[in-house]
């Protein structure tokens, strides 16, 4: 049986409710193992190419049929394997750059320059995909996606997030390395890591979703750097049971999909 809510509770609930509405956030309805799937045939692709189109796009198509806005408006991805062969040429590329050379290379020092020269890479390469799969995404009501940013400034948002783990070990690096004071600067570290990744990557999608646009709507993205770390940290302890990994990750995505908002359509009418 429902118990009635205090009405200072009811009050809060509508008011959620009714900001939810208002704010127009994006839902992801996945099913874990589907969606996990089709991200480890994705992943595994890369390694040899010749798949990794087919598999790529299969993947997109599967996340975009499960996306909804709260006023109804989806997303669907009319892009064929075609259009992101000579992009996830380079996805294939640069996973075995790094394989190869963590396995050649073992200080430290070098490790970092090299991270960085495969950021500066890793830029480029996703901004091609980007610019390969946007142009191929529609929204129900008839608009065609568009994503405004330009290389340099993508570039310079990947060298931002492998600066924000880069820093935090040059840090470690020139710190005691072994004895109890090594082992509470390595958490330390990996705290200011964490921190530094979290803060990065909540502007980064700022910044990717206010250069999606569609139509006269512009995407927003939603969360505070202790919200991206908090998921972080469960997301890890969770998928430590292995076998929980699908859940995971699901777990993880729905929530970063439902930091996304669009301006309702009343809203955007009224406003354009």
């Amino acid at each position: 049986m429902d118990l009635p809510l205090p009405l200072e509770l009811e009050f809060l609930y509508d008011l959620r409710m009714s900001n939810e509405a208002t704010q127009n956030r994006l839902a992801f309805s996945a099913e874990a193992l589907p969606y996990f799937v089709r991200a480890i045939l994705f992943g595994l692709s890369t390694l040899i190419y010749v798949p990794a189109a087919e598999q790529f796009t299969k993947l997109i198509q599967y996340v975009t049929s499960h996306l909804r806005f709260a006023d109804g408006t989806t997303v669907a991805y009319g892009g064929s394997a075609n259009d992101v062969k000579q992009p996830l040429l380079g996805i294939t590329i640069l996973v075995w750059a790094n394989i190869i050379l963590s396995a050649m290379f073992k200080d430290q020092l070098l490790h970092i320059g090299i991270s960085i020269a495969l950021a500066i890479a890793s830029g480029y390469v996703g901004f091609q995909v980007i610019q390969a799969v946007v142009p191929h995404l529609t929204t129900s009501n008839g608009s065609r996606l568009n994503f405004a940013g330009t290389l340099e400034d993508y570039i310079k948002w990947q060298l931002m997030i492998t600066g924000a783990s880069v820093l935090p070990a040059l840090v470690a690096y020139v710190m005691p390395q072994r004895g109890i004071l090594a082992g509470l600067i390595a958490i330390a570290v990996a705290l200011l890591a964490l921190g530094l990744i979290a803060f990065v990557l909540v502007l980064y999608s700022k910044w990717i979703a206010s250069k999606v646009a569609g139509g006269s709507r512009i995407a927003d993205f939603n969360a505070e750097p202790i919200e991206m770390i908090g998921m972080m940290i469960g997301f890890v302890l969770f998928s430590m049971l292995i076998v929980t990994i699908p859940w995971s990750l699901l777990w993880y995505m729905k929530w970063m999909f439902s930091r996304y908002s669009l301006p309702a359509r009343a809203a955007a009418a009224v406003n354009g």
